[in-house]
C-alpha cells in the first residue's frame, strides 16, 4: 500500500463524498508519520510535532477539487444513461399491459423487457468498474504529488512527527501546529494554480 493511499471501494452514488476519504495515507491513518531530523545526528531534544488535516487538503486543494468535479461529472453521465434505459423499460412495460396486444406480441415484449433489464444490470456493473478505475487512477496521481509536499514542509520546519487530524479523535489545542494550509498552498503552486489557501 502506497504512502498516501487508503481507498475504500465506493458505489457510484457515494462519489461526491469520497474525495476527502481516499487521500488519508496509510501511515497517517494510523495517526503518525515520523521524519528524520534535518542535518543528521543532533542532540536529543523535544520532538517537533505538527498536525495535518488530510480531508481539508483533499477538499480545498485545486487538484482535489478538479478531481472531485471530474468524478461528479462522470457520475452524472452514468445517472443520465441509467435513467434513459429505465425509462425505455417502463415504456415497454406499459405497452405490454395493453389489451390490444396479441398473446404472441405480449410474449415478445416480455422477453424484450427481460433482456433489457439484464443488459441494464450488466451496463451498470461495467460503469461502476470503470468509475472505480478512473477514481483510483486519479487518486494515485494526486497522492504521488502530495506526499513530497508534506515531506518538504516537514524537513523545512524540522518536524519529526506529523499527526493526522481525525475529527472526534484528535484534539488540536494549538492551531499553529496545523500545517494543512501551508501544504494546500504549496500543492496548489506545484499544480500551477498559484492559489493561496487560508
Amino acid at each position: 500500500m502506497s504512502f498516501f493511499h487508503r481507498r475504500r471501494r465506493a458505489r457510484i452514488s457515494a462519489a461526491p463524498r469520497l474525495l476527502a476519504r481516499v487521500l488519508a495515507p496509510a501511515a497517517l491513518s494510523a495517526g503518525l508519520v515520523a521524519f528524520p531530523a534535518a542535518g543528521g545526528a543532533q542532540e536529543p531534544g523535544p520532538t517537533r510535532i505538527a498536525v495535518i488535516d488530510i480531508d481539508r487538503v483533499a477538499q480545498e486543494s485545486s487538484r482535489g477539487q478538479a478531481l472531485f468535479t471530474e468524478l461528479q461529472a462522470l457520475q452524472e453521465e452514468i445517472l443520465r444513461g441509467r435513467q434513459t434505459r429505465e425509462q425505455e423499460i417502463r415504456d415497454l412495460t406499459n405497452r405490454a399491459g395493453s389489451q390490444l396486444l396479441s398473446n404472441e406480441a405480449r410474449a415478445d415484449l416480455t422477453r424484450d423487457i427481460e433482456r433489457r433489464q439484464t443488459d441494464l444490470q450488466r451496463w451498470l456493473e461495467d460503469q461502476q468498474r470503470e468509475f472505480n478505475e478512473q477514481q483510483a487512477t486519479g487518486f494515485q496521481a494526486l497522492e504521488a504529488d502530495l506526499g513530497p509536499v508534506v515531506e518538504e514542509v516537514a524537513r523545512e520546519r524540522n518536524i519529526q512527527l506529523i499527526i493526522r487530524v481525525s475529527p472526534g479523535l484528535t484534539f488540536v489545542m494549538d492551531p499553529s501546529l496545523d500545517i494543512s494550509a501551508e501544504v494546500i498552498s504549496r500543492f496548489n503552486a506545484l499544480s500551477g494554480s498559484g492559489g493561496e489557501e487560508g
